[in-house]
């Protein structure tokens, strides 16, 4: 085979798969994309820590500051133990700075009005801000009552929840000291001139059960006793405004049925004079009486039988109390209105097949009824997903135009979506079976399937898996196999060619062994065969192994060009030399080596230009 026609056989396939070489990837493991997040619990002290920080802005004033101290607690992960309770607390304080803002705007009013003579409007903004530190004080009672629970529950937050109870007081104190000055600035300036008015009243009983109704009975008259008909009277009876009116003999009277589960209440009548009263009156408020309620809390327990399940299933709540109840249940996941309890039940819920993970909070409460007081439980529930394990059979790879058949095979009853590059084909031909097809033109080195399990039993969530199938192109499969085969040829042809030169050297140095003293080989001389060789072709007498070398030498003295045979000739003394001489001749071997390399260019620069000629 001659040069060209080699050179032509190797540079074609590799023109052929130029277009189409791609790099083979690895094949990736299948993975299951369904990574879990857990929330991490915070130190409970952060938590007061930042309570206190919005209850000192409250201190000094910063409302607004507090309030974004308050808002930036709610959005911190709380312990599901105590988020319930949590809430109620900070809604207690947002109530309470609410109040707080509104309360001071009131003061500032009166103030202006007090320094612009305006008295009725002082009057009626005073009168308002008093009310409204009467609702401080029961906020402030009710978050007494919160923070004894939290610290019950949490022993180490007491000392956070007493600080932040005091700066609460603190700010009432505060609203307090000027609510008196700016009274007593009022009271000055509705002295000169305006009639003062007096509200007796009579509150009966005063010791009470919760749902009990109470009388209000009382009089409005001026400073010379003259009855005040006609006139509208607020009575504030706790938390609750009721406004009523005098009869032509100036009395008054309201009865109110009492459903508030507290120790007490407050109960007092004021009048705010209007009009042309403004004019004539001053403002008049009668004096506080205390009513002392008591009720019965229920001792209510809940206990779940499980505190994780799976969206679709049931949930058993067993309920006790010590006496009969109604009960609800609310939640985000469900919510159930009324449920009579006696003394023992069990209420069985079903958790919505479209419930996401998470935690939830059940809060099963109970309804007040006379002197029986409402009571709240809560429960925490996990709602979470099981995965769903998927069987996958598949080709280490695949040939593009050849079909390979997948197996996937989910473990519980499911959807399967496979979503794959768009030129491939895929398509189900058995119960799990899928024959897959890519096309031949196709470049990448791999295809990628990404599945979808979507599973019938809610309980269970959707999986994705990604799977990576290394494809192999039959076009570059077989140019890269038409290359081998080339190159194997041409490396065969190679060895052959070598292994006859091997020899030749071998017969070479054969011929060249001294018969007396040694003799030199191409391991000591590389060239020396090839040198041979030339000499042979050149005078036609070949090298006997039974010829010294100067024997030789005379022997083709005279069929060698003569500008040639003096170095062959100095070249054969040096290696006489060297073999005879003994060791002061063992230098020689360098020259020698040299010399051979030397002569077998010349030789064949020679024996080029004859052939060239």
């Amino acid at each position: 085979m001659s040069t060209k026609m080699r050179w032509v056989l190797i540079i074609l396939p590799l023109l052929l798969t130029i277009p189409s070489i791609a790099v083979l990837s690895i094949l990736s493991i299948p993975r299951h994309i369904d990574p879990l997040t857990a929330k991490e619990e915070i130190n409970i002290d952060q938590v007061i820590s930042m309570l206190n920080q919005a209850s000192e802005y409250n201190v000094r004033g910063d409302i607004q500051s507090a309030i974004r101290i308050l808002n930036q607690s709610r959005e911190v992960y709380i312990p599901q133990s105590i988020r319930d309770l949590y809430n109620r607390i900070t809604e207690t304080i947002s109530r309470f700075m609410v109040k707080i803002n509104e309360t001071s705007a009131l003061l500032n009013d009166a103030e202006k009005s007090l320094k612009e003579g305006s008295i009725a409007r002082a009057n009626a903004s005073l009168t308002s801000a008093r009310s409204n530190i009467a609702d401080l004080k029961i906020f402030l009672d009710q978050l007494g009552e919160l923070a004894r629970i939290l610290t019950r529950s949490i022993p180490q937050v007491s000392r956070g929840i007493e600080e932040i109870y005091r700066n609460l007081n603190t700010t009432i104190a505060n609203i307090e000291s000027r609510y008196s000055n700016l009274a007593k600035q009022l009271e000055e300036q509705l002295e000169e001139g305006l009639l003062s008015i007096s509200i007796s009243i009579n509150v009966y009983p005063r010791n009470i059960t919760a749902g009990d109704a109470i009388r209000v009975e009382g009089s409005l008259q001026d400073e010379y006793g003259r009855p005040l008909p006609g006139r509208r009277i607020l009575i504030h009876v706790g938390n609750d405004t009721i406004a009523t009116n005098t009869d032509r003999y100036g009395s008054f009277e309201l009865v109110k049925t009492i459903q508030t589960y507290v120790n007490y209440i407050y109960v007092y009548a004021e009048y705010l004079p209007n009009g042309s009263d403004a004019n004539i009156y001053k403002y008049g408020r009668s004096e506080n009486i205390t009513i002392n309620i008591f009720y019965i809390k229920p001792v209510l327990k809940a206990t779940a039988n499980t505190t994780k399940t799976v969206p679709g299933s049931y949930v058993r709540i067993s309920l006790e109390s010590d006496m009969d109840l109604v009960v609800g249940l609310r939640s985000s996941l469900i919510n159930v209105t009324a449920y009579n309890l006696y003394k023992r039940g069990d209420l069985v819920i079903k958790i919505p097949e479209n419930a996401t993970e998470g935690i939830y909070n059940l809060t099963i409460y109970s309804y007040p009824r006379g002197m029986i007081a409402p009571r709240e439980i809560i429960l925490g529930i996990q709602v979470y997903r099981m995965g769903i394990n998927i069987s996958i059979e598949k080709p280490d790879y695949v040939f593009t135009g050849v079909g390979s058949i997948l197996r996937i095979k989910p473990d519980q009853n499911a959807t399967l979506l496979i979503t794959l590059p768009p030129e491939v084909e895929i398509n189900r031909v058995a119960e799990d079976s899928y024959a897959l097809l890519v096309p031949h033109i196709y470049w990448r080195s791999y295809v990628d399937l990404s599945i979808t399990a979507i599973p019938s039993d809610p309980g269970y969530r959707v999986t994705h898996t990604l799977i990576r199938i290394p494809v192999y192109n039959t076009m570059v499969v077989g140019a890269i196999i038409s290359l081998i085969a080339v190159l194997s040829l041409s490396g065969y042809q190679r060895m052959r060619e070598v292994r006859k030169a091997h020899m030749d050297m071998l017969n070479v140095e054969a011929r060249t062994k001294s018969l007396g003293r040694g003799s030199i080989g191409t391991y000591e001389i590389p060239l020396f065969g090839e040198l041979i060789r030339f000499l042979e072709s050149l005078s036609g007498i070949q090298f006997a192994g039974n010829l010294t070398y100067r024997e030789y030498l005379d022997m083709i003295r005279a069929r060698i060009p003569g500008l040639l045979f003096p170095y062959i000739k100095e070249l054969f003394t040096k290696i006489e030399a060297y073999l005879y001489g003994g060791p002061l001749y063992r230098d020689l071997l360098s020259i020698i080596r040299s010399s051979v390399e030397n002569l077998v260019k010349q030789l064949r620069r020679y024996i080029g230009e004859q052939h060239g000629s």
